[in-house]
């Protein structure tokens, strides 16, 4: 554990989340490496046993520009489910100003935040409560996939503007038919001219790839039915401008560079589709419902170890069993559900680092249940008790666990927000920067 401050003309920080010598012929530190080193090293120096879950504001400001670089003319409504952190919102409703929900508190927290944000309310089977309660906060755009809904609808808010969810795939396969939401084009005609009958106004059409998807083909046969239900609908007198194409899109960066080629085919095909089935120069307007995009590497987790024990096999093998302050049960339950997720990182520096023997390696949670297990098997460095491990990529659906499993006199996780010097020249260009103060201890320094 580091015992003074690093020597940042010896360290330097370099992406993500390791220290290496730096070199004299190397060019001087960059301001993010640097503050971002810093506040790891603030962290270990304050040698606490609570896990510190830590937001790289930079990373979702670039993933901002990076959507509006390969897709600007679909606008995000941010997947509030995904992160509901009050900084993630704060900052999306500085730069998106579009929200998609799907529960009350969801809403609730939006309108909190600015009672004149646009909501898309996205979930196609709603209590008779949501419904009410979108009616009463003046949220307008709802989903709809069954004739059960419409009736809801008709009863507890008439005057919604609604879409129809479409189902996606092979129209002839028993996975398209078995998914959870959605009608196909035969089925979507009839939903439409129920809801003509009922005297609703249908003025879009949306669909839903999935999470993580990796098949950029299916944004193209999506698009494909939904021109044709968009055809439909203004043929049964609906005046239909909205198309809605949904998530799905990757939020890895950096570590899974394949991840990253992925999105940028998603880029390619959608854009390219849209050009054949809703040209420009028509009237409808096409946004989409990116979450885990804009969060799901933007954060992650610092924990410590706790304890440690060495085993040896009959045959002499060793291995390593690490505790550490944290669970599946709690914050890292994130990092066990992400299918693409990266291997922990130890925060050493990179000198400490070549020093240490890897071992195969066993990281537990703190909990009693043989279930807390993070990682099985790995090759790791030797670490000793005391010191810290990270792991990256935990933003995605990460703020619903905040609320349970810490009822055994544990605290719960810290937090904590980093922006560089660039990105905070950024913001400050926005009207509303200065709300960002609470969140940023050193908050007056950016002025």
């Amino acid at each position: 554990m580091f015992r003074k401050r690093l020597n940042f003309n010896q360290f330097v920080r370099t992406p993500k989340y390791s220290f290496r010598r730096r070199s004299s012929r190397l060019k001087p530190m960059n301001n993010k490496a640097e503050k971002f080193a810093i506040l790891l090293e603030d962290i270990i120096l304050e040698n606490k046993d609570t896990p510190t879950i830590v937001y790289d504001i930079d990373d979702l400001v670039k993933k901002f520009k990076i959507w509006n670089e390969k897709m600007p003319n679909i606008h995000p409504y941010y997947f509030v489910g995904a992160n509901r952190d009050p900084l993630v919102i704060k900052l999306m409703s500085i730069l998106s100003r579009k929200f998609s929900c799907s529960s009350i508190s969801e809403i609730q927290q939006v309108l909190d935040e600015d009672n004149s944000l646009p909501i898309l309310l996205t979930n196609p089977c709603k209590t008779n409560g949501i419904i009410v309660h979108a009616f009463k906060r003046n949220v307008e755009y709802l989903v709809f996939d069954s004739e059960s809904e419409l009736q809801k609808i008709r009863y507890h808010h008439p005057s919604a503007s609604l879409l129809i969810r479409l189902r996606i795939g092979d129209p002839n396969s028993s996975e398209r038919r078995e998914q959870k939401y959605g009608v196909d084009v035969r089925e979507g005609k009839e939903l439409l001219q129920l809801a003509k009958t009922l005297n609703l106004e249908v003025i879009g059409v949306c669909f839903h790839v999935g999470t993580n998807c990796t098949d950029p083909n299916l944004f193209t046969s999506s698009l494909k039915d939904a021109q044709s239900m968009f055809n439909t609908g203004i043929d049964l007198g609906f005046d239909v401008w909205l198309l809605n194409i949904g998530g799905g899109f990757p939020g890895t960066s950096d570590i899974l560079k394949s991840e990253c080629a992925i999105f940028n085919s998603m880029a390619k095909m959608i854009n390219k589709s849209l050009s054949n089935f809703f040209p420009k120069d028509g009237n409808s307007m096409v946004i989409a419902e990116p979450g885990r995009f804009f969060v799901e590497s933007a954060v992650c987790i610092v924990v410590r170890i706790v304890g440690k024990r060495l085993v040896r096999s009959s045959d002499h093998e060793e291995c390593v069993h690490y505790h550490i302050n944290e669970s599946i049960f709690g914050s890292l339950r994130v990092h066990k559900e992400n299918q693409f997720r990266p291997l922990p990182e130890p925060i050493l520096s990179r000198d400490d680092l070549k020093k240490r023997k890897i071992c195969k390696t066993f990281i537990w949670g703190r909990t009693c249940g043989n279930q807390d297990s993070i990682n099985r098997n790995i090759m790791f460095p030797l670490m000793d008790l005391g010191e810290y491990i990270m792991y990256t990529h935990c933003g995605a659906y990460l703020s619903p666990y905040f609320t349970h499993s810490y009822d055994n006199g544990e605290e719960k996780p810290r937090v904590k927000y980093f922006a560089s010097d660039k990105t905070r020249k950024y913001l400050k260009k926005f009207d509303r920067f200065d709300e960002l103060s609470h969140f940023f201890d050193d908050f007056e320094s950016w002025n």
